[in-house]
């Protein structure tokens, strides 16, 4: 699942939508991990392919807005934003107050 750090620059410069999708599909298993280790804490309501297909949004815009230059690994980085992803969508679908959310929790 390592992807050279000379194809993230060569993205990076290009914006080459076939080096896009290969590192997406590169590390769409992390989607897929990080998934389903969010579903243990929503309601079961919640399918898992739901909130895999929210955090394919959210690599998406990792891999778009990753910079290998300041020294982060793209797993740490993408974790973030995989898992903002599926947060706000879940959130968007909630028409609870968050604070009325917690308390239920």
């Amino acid at each position: 699942m390592t992807v050279a750090i000379e194809v993230w620059r060569e993205y990076r410069q290009s914006r080459d939508e076939k080096l896009k999708q290969e590192l997406v599909l590169a590390y769409l298993p992390l989607v897929k991990y990080y998934a389903g280790r969010l579903a243990v804490k929503f309601p079961p309501f919640i399918s898992l392919e739901d909130l895999e297909s929210y955090g394919v949004f959210g690599l998406l815009e990792a891999v778009e807005k990753y910079n290998p230059d300041l020294g982060t690994s793209f797993k740490a980085y993408a974790y973030s934003r995989i898992r903002g992803a599926i947060i706000d969508e879940i959130r968007k679908l909630n028409w609870l107050p968050r604070t009325m959310w917690q308390k239920l929790q």
